[in-house]
């Protein structure tokens, strides 16, 4: 796409997105969760270029991808009253894309500056990715929230669909999760992978009822 075609592309996409049922239940499930943390910015992984995958699937994926952070930034920032950075690293994104993206409000940025950024005070989004960014995370810190590939029990380094996850749930992954995050479901959706709502609760107790795959 050219820089024209894909700002048009995203000017499309953010609205369709916006309207969907999906995006409508993820800020319901956000607003009654009634996150207080001291959020700062919003970090999506694996988002994937717009430049080249909607125009060769001929689908608005990676597009509603993006527009899920401006969503989480966009409620959060007035919920809380707080201005939220929002951040996007992927190394598929093209220069296109960088300018492109920009000018809705989210700063692409080339690996691993993404993770240098994730703290507690950050929303974390990733979509199955090629690289083990729950680990990465895990290592890092707890951050607000996470929207990510689901998160099962299950013994370390099971197959998904008989293939090998490129993002396992390792055991400190689980361990994370299970005693620091509530749980909520994220409506299936052709746009995104099978993904899982965490939120930070503000001390460590039992981990409840795991999400079903």
């Amino acid at each position: 796409m050219s820089p024209e075609e894909l700002n048009s592309h995203l000017k499309r996409s953010i609205p369709a997105w916006e309207a969907s049922e999906t995006c409508k239940y993820l800020k319901a499930t956000l607003r009654s969760a009634k996150v207080s943390h001291d959020i700062q910015k919003v970090i999506g992984f694996a988002c994937g270029s717009v430049a080249v995958y909607d125009q060769l699937w001929s689908s608005p994926r990676t597009a509603f991808q993006h527009a899920l952070l401006l969503t989480v930034r966009d409620l959060i920032q007035q919920e809380n009253g707080n201005s939220i950075s929002c951040y996007a690293q992927d190394p598929a994104n093209t220069i296109v894309d960088k300018s492109a993206l920009e000018v809705f409000g989210i700063q692409v940025l080339d690996d691993p500056c993404g993770f240098l950024e994730v703290d507690d005070s950050s929303v974390v989004c990733s979509f199955a990715p090629n690289v083990p960014v729950k680990q990465i995370v895990t290592d890092l810190s707890r951050p607000a929230v996470l929207i990510w590939d689901r998160v099962r029990e299950g013994p370390e380094g099971e197959k998904i669909g008989g293939h090998t996850s490129t993002d396992p749930d390792s055991s400190r992954v689980r361990e994370m999760i299970g005693t620091w995050y509530d749980q909520f479901e994220f409506p299936d959706d052709e746009h995104f992978s099978r993904l899982g709502i965490y939120i930070r609760r503000e001390s460590p107790s039992s981990p409840g009822k795991w999400l079903p795959y």
